[in-house]
């Protein structure tokens, strides 16, 4: 599967032709406009294709982010994973719309979708909506989505052993993301998200 790094601008209209995994650069996307959102249709267009789509953003104090992500299945025996993980901090509003339309001839057809949050500080704005349209009928299609603050008893564990607070959280940011970036196959593309979001 070849990697491939995106970076949203506006609506982004993108062809699936054969196994790729998009990376998006989302660090573009904070202090959008209010009415600015970053639209990206993936479109299945080759039968038996599969994709992965990854998106990891930190939110720094008085910034936002919009989103929204379309995998479009059109054809037979195509697969998709979506995740879009993120972490705010004080006075920061995500917004994420993740679509799942599979047409009727797009029969055996498996996509996912999972949106994570952590949350680090106070006065956040957090939504997540999933939306799936199905019209085949012989597919596997789900969501998840979850918010969530960082544990103290995670920070106090750390701290217990001499390490400062602030450090204590950054270690447990690097872990919450850790997962999805030993994913990224091409060493740049990884390290740019990386310092991206940490």
């Amino acid at each position: 599967m070849k990697t491939v790094l995106l970076t949203p601008k506006g609506d982004q209209f993108v062809k699936v032709l054969e196994d790729t995994k998009f990376v998006l650069d989302l660090s573009g996307l904070k202090n959008q406009t209010a009415d600015t959102v970053s639209d990206i249709v993936f479109s299945f267009e080759k039968e038996g294709v599969s994709a992965e789509i990854l998106g990891l953003f930190c939110l720094k104090p008085d910034s936002s982010l919009k989103l929204t992500t379309t995998a479009l299945h059109k054809l037979p025996r195509t697969s998709c994973i979506t995740k879009i993980k993120g972490v705010l901090y004080s006075n920061t509003e995500a917004s994420y719309i993740g679509k799942i339309i599979i047409k009727k001839d797009a029969q055996n057809t498996s996509s996912f979708l999972e949106n994570s949050t952590l949350v680090l500080g106070d006065n956040t704005k957090n939504t997540s909506q999933p939306i799936l349209e199905i019209d085949a009928d012989d597919v596997k299609a789900s969501h998840g989505s979850t918010t969530g603050r960082i544990s103290e008893e995670q920070i106090y564990y750390l701290m217990s052993r001499g390490i400062t607070r602030d450090w204590s959280v950054k270690m447990i940011v690097e872990g919450y993301f850790e997962k999805e970036l030993s994913t990224i196959s091409d060493p740049e593309i990884r390290d740019q998200i990386r310092d991206n979001i940490i």
